[in-house]
């Protein structure tokens, strides 16, 4: 710029370089730039001094303009902001203000990463991109938790990082140490730092630590897998007994005799297997309700069984039909013994049952007319049956007639008694040689001969039967579930059984969100927990340092201002690492620096020209 004096380097005696005025350079008081440097200390046009104590330059003009000359800047003034002469002590609200904001925001993240979750929870999992996303929002609520309680946390480590440095003087090597806790792991392996600045190593450990949440807390939310259930409407099998043709043999006269192959075939699967018949499922996996009525055979201790509505021709009651059916001749050496008969002539649908014991038992078994309501449950194609509620409504009564002249259901009933009779009816024992005999009866092919007491007699029985066998535990109750499971499986047959629709429950497999709080809540709760502890450390700071203090380039420069400093600095202007051994050793403490006059200064100095600051010390 015109009218400024040029400057150029010469090598001092002493070696040292220093500016000087070249010869050839226009002087001030030239005429083509006529500014003057006032010196408003002497009242020489060098510099003014301004009423806070700061100096201005100003470069004066002390010539009248040319106005045949080029129009050029008259007036070119370097001023410093005018600062005022005691550094003022008060805690600014934006410090605070942000720390507080920041620990609130980390909870309010944390709480909606656990609702986010809780939302998710049972919810059936969609596509691939679907699970993606849930997961991808479940990071960012960890991260951005995670990233603003570390920021309460940082804030509360630089306001306790101004009462460290004022309270002793550190090395300069550890001091650097200090001032990177939070960003240079290494900085711990120092015992002068963790003996001299142990809150800050701590404030710093939980700054490292807090981001780990953001590992443990989106590995909270799983999949698993379940089950999904839906109604629908299929066709289910239901029995039906209105088939003639299908269900008895006829006599050359036309009346019933036994029931046809079909139905026996039926029963001797049944209790062979001691099972219901499985047939084919609507789905893999579904299950169902229907409701039908069907025969049940009911049986009752001989002592309690009532006869109402039980035909018993001339028979004068049941005790006297049980004598003339089962001749007590024979109960002795008979371990099972059972008819379905008391007169030759006469056939019925009543069984009358003996059965060896401490006392013997015996029962009456009748055959009804029951209500079912039976659930079928099919896991994989593999069914299950439960009988829900069985209601009895009527006895069953035979009457010989022509085969066409039996009401729906009538003869039908009849069949499957005749064929139950024809496995129930027949007897074991041991004779007087004690050989057992029978031993090709019926009712040996059946669940009912594991009943105790026969299953008691172990050395005929024992080797051949188990307990499961009687489904019930005994042998009346064992009859009656044979019964059941031979009107049950009719079912498996499309000739006593049609097709119906009925509401199906169908189960897929399906994926769910599943969703560990206990973990998540944990994490956040240790998480919130250091970064609340921390802040109050950065609270209670505040009133130790009385100010809002700063790691700002201008902090540092505001207190780094220091004669001593300037001088041990030499050599080393570039702050290239590592420093030189010398200037790391170095003590300094910020405080208030001893000077010649009443001054009070406040830098970072030497441990011998530094005094303590406490909160309230009025300094430059």
């Amino acid at each position: 710029m015109a009218g400024l004096t040029h400057f150029q380097e010469r090598t001092t005696p002493e070696g040292h370089d220093r500016p000087e005025a070249r010869d050839d350079a226009p002087s001030l008081q030239s005429k083509s730039s006529s500014s003057t440097l006032v010196d408003s200390r002497s009242n020489s046009p060098l510099s003014r001094h301004t009423s806070n104590g700061a100096f201005r330059f100003d470069f004066v003009n002390t010539q009248k303009p040319d106005s045949s000359q080029p129009k050029t800047n008259s007036i070119v003034q370097v001023a410093p902001v005018a600062l005022a002469p005691v550094a003022s002590q008060n805690i600014h609200w934006k410090s605070p203000a942000l720390m507080a904001g920041f620990f609130v925001a980390g909870v309010c993240f944390a709480l909606g990463h656990h609702l986010h979750y809780q939302n998710l929870e049972g919810q059936i999992v969609g596509s691939a991109t679907t699970q993606q996303w849930a997961i991808r929002f479940g990071t960012v609520f960890a991260f951005l938790s995670k990233a603003y309680l570390a920021a309460a946390v940082g804030i509360a480590f630089t306001q306790r990082l101004w009462v460290t440095v004022k309270k002793e003087p550190i090395s300069l090597r550890n001091l650097d140490n200090v001032f990177s806790l939070t960003t240079d792991p290494a900085s711990f392996f120092s015992f002068e730092v963790l003996s001299r600045a142990k809150i800050l190593c701590i404030l710093a450990a939980c700054m490292w630590c807090i981001p780990i949440v953001a590992t443990i807390t989106p590995a909270t939310l799983s999949v698993r897998s379940g089950t999904l259930s839906n109604s629908t409407m299929a066709l289910a099998p239901f029995p039906v007994f209105h088939n003639l043709d299908s269900w008895a043999n006829s006599a050359g006269a036309g009346f019933p005799s036994t029931a046809t192959a079909a139905v026996n075939r039926i029963l001797a699967a049944t209790s062979s297997s001691m099972s219901i018949l499985p047939f084919a499922a609507p789905f893999p996996n579904s299950s169902y309700t229907i409701n039908f009525y069907g025969p049940a055979m009911k049986c009752d201790n001989l002592s309690t069984a009532s006869a109402d509505g039980i035909d018993l021709g001339d028979a004068k009651s049941l005790q006297d039909a049980f004598n003339q059916t089962l001749a007590p001749s024979y109960w002795d050496m008979s371990y099972y013994f059972a008819d379905s008969t008391w007169k030759e002539t006469l056939k019925t649908t009543h069984l009358f049952v003996y059965v060896q014991d401490s006392p013997a038992q015996k029962y009456s078994c009748h055959l009804w007319n029951a209500s079912y309501e039976v659930l079928f449950q099919f896991n994989d194609g593999v069914q299950s049956t439960r009988i829900k509620n069985l209601t009895y409504i009527s006895p069953t009564n035979y009457q010989r007639l022509l085969m066409n002249e039996y009401a729906p259901g009538t003869l039908s009933y009849w069949s499957m008694f005749d064929a139950m009779s024809e496995v129930l009816s027949s007897r074991f024992g041991v004779g007087s040689t004690d050989d057992f005999y029978f031993t090709d009866s019926t009712i040996l092919q059946t669940g009912v001969a594991a009943c105790p007491p026969l299953l008691d007699y172990k050395y005929y029985m024992g080797p051949y039967y188990s307990s499961w066998m009687c489904r019930n535990g005994s042998v009346d109750k064992a009859i009656e579930d044979l019964s059941h499971n031979f009107t049950l499986s009719l079912l498996s047959s499309d000739m006593f059984s049609t097709k119906s629709n009925v509401n199906v429950t169908v189960v897929s497999n399906a994926n769910y969100y599943e969703y560990n709080r206990t973990n998540l809540l944990l994490a956040y709760a240790v998480a919130i927990v250091v970064a609340l502890a921390s802040t109050g450390v950065g609270v209670a700071a505040y009133f130790v340092n009385g100010y809002s203090a700063s790691t700002s380039f201008s902090s540092i420069i505001a207190t780094t201002r220091n004669p001593d400093l300037d001088q041990m600095a030499r050599g080393a202007c570039l702050g290239s690492q590592p420093l030189p051994k010398e200037l790391g050793g170095a003590k300094l403490r910020y405080g208030i620096l001893k000077t010649d006059d009443d001054t009070l200064h406040a830098a970072f100095g030497l441990e011998e020209s530094t005094t303590r600051l406490r909160k309230g010390d009025v300094c430059s």
